[in-house]
């Protein structure tokens, strides 16, 4: 379906909610995720630090989400969406402060730190919003849209980079500018702002019976994700592919960009429990399919094209889940549940693609996905049963 035809069965105050948070998070995710990452990693390696060194530093923002992550729905309760935004792009602001004054590890990782503090709170922020604003009918395409530009963001960070150098200080003041834009367009997200309810223990605990198939997609999209990105340049490094590095990642990275619109339109169509089982379906297929495709380099990157979009759409359809089946207080919950999920999926995978590649050397990463996502497909047949909707008020939780 055309974008355009999309637009015009969305209300028009709606249509600009969405195109205002997507701007907002567009410019954060450049620099939080595409420029940041990447800049402290390159600053690092050029001062000869250990490997061991830059990755624990580069690993920082994961573990501030993985120990405080939790409080962001909270923040969100009591600040509503627009002050936790602005909180969100403070925080980041202060950390490239405090990257650009200070070059020591030590430095750099509480940094890091913050900046992953900031990065969770824009990131329940915006998903939040945009489940909330899209109407129920479009809410798969509104998500996969927004999903889809956080793949360009995160592309557009290394050409931020190319064109800045990782030198000095202009890298740091260009992401401080692009931060500055996000935080400019706040004022004008008013109509958009609100308060979600307060969810109790119980509730919170009651989202793995409510919302499995969610949780385990967000975890299997961060192992696969993060464990591709780590190991396919290795791969082709070593001469197991016919395409070089940057071609290896283009394809994955292309196809993680370009593919969550279509999967949002497919969810609306076809629902999302259908969509996620042909997602994982399409990620173990490829990972399985990798040895044999390794030496064809169309066929290599086609593969790679759709194994990233897959991968990527198995978040993408953890969200728009969680937005079909939640609503009231649980809705941000949720989703910082699937952010948490993953972020543990982000840590573990590469660990656990690692000690199978020295197990399988060469096939140690296809071996890791496919179990991954075999655990994922008996998670979704055993919740096979239609689910009803879920509805959060108080201490209770009504079906709807």
């Amino acid at each position: 379906m055309r974008v355009e035809r999309v637009a015009a069965h969305v209300p028009a105050p709606a249509l600009w909610r969405l195109v205002k948070i997507n701007a907002v998070s567009f410019l954060a995710q450049i620099v939080q995720i595409g420029t940041v990452p990447a800049l402290m990693a390159l600053r690092l390696n050029a001062a000869h630090y250990s490997p061991l060194i830059v990755g624990t530093v580069a690993g920082a923002p994961w573990f501030a989400i993985l120990l405080l992550g939790g409080w962001a729905p909270a923040i969100l309760r009591r600040c509503g969406f627009v002050a936790t935004n602005g909180m969100a792009l403070g925080l980041s602001m202060l950390a490239l402060l405090c990257a650009l004054a200070q070059t020591s590890p030590v430095a750099l990782f509480a940094s890091n730190f913050v900046f992953g503090i900031g990065l969770i709170l824009r990131w329940v922020a915006c998903d939040t919003w945009i489940v909330s604003v899209a109407p129920e009918r479009l809410r798969g395409r509104a998500i996969g849209t927004h999903e889809t530009l956080m793949g360009c963001g995160i592309a557009a960070g290394p050409l931020l980079i190319l064109l800045t150098g990782f030198a000095g200080a202009v890298p740091f003041l260009s992401c401080m500018v692009l931060l500055l834009g996000s935080s400019a367009l706040l004022p004008a997200l008013g109509d958009c702002n609100g308060y979600p309810e307060a969810s109790d223990r119980s509730q919170r605990l009651g989202l793995v019976r409510i919302v499995p198939t969610a949780l385990m997609a967000g975890f299997v999209a961060g192992a696969v994700e993060t464990s591709s990105i780590s190991f396919l340049p290795v791969l082709s490094e070593h001469r197991l592919f016919a395409l070089g590095v940057t071609a290896v990642l283009g394809g994955f990275g292309a196809g993680g960009t370009l593919l969550q619109f279509p999967l949002g339109w497919l969810a609306d169509r076809a629902g999302f429990r259908r969509t996620q089982l042909i997602t994982a379906i399409a990620v173990a297929a490829c990972a399985l399919a990798l040895p044999w495709a390794a030496q064809v380099p169309a066929l290599l990157f086609a593969l790679l094209f759709v194994w990233g979009g897959a991968a990527g759409g198995m978040n993408t359809l953890a969200v728009i889940e969680v937005g079909q089946r939640i609503s009231g207080a649980g809705m941000s919950t949720g989703l910082m549940a699937v952010a948490l999920a993953y972020t543990i999926g982000s840590v573990s995978g590469p660990v656990l693609t690692g000690w199978a590649t020295e197990i399988f050397p060469g096939g140690g990463l296809p071996i890791v996905v496919a179990v991954s996502v075999s655990a994922f497909i008996a998670v979704w047949a055993a919740t096979a049963l239609r689910f009803p909707r879920f509805h959060f008020k108080g201490a209770a939780v009504t079906r709807q």
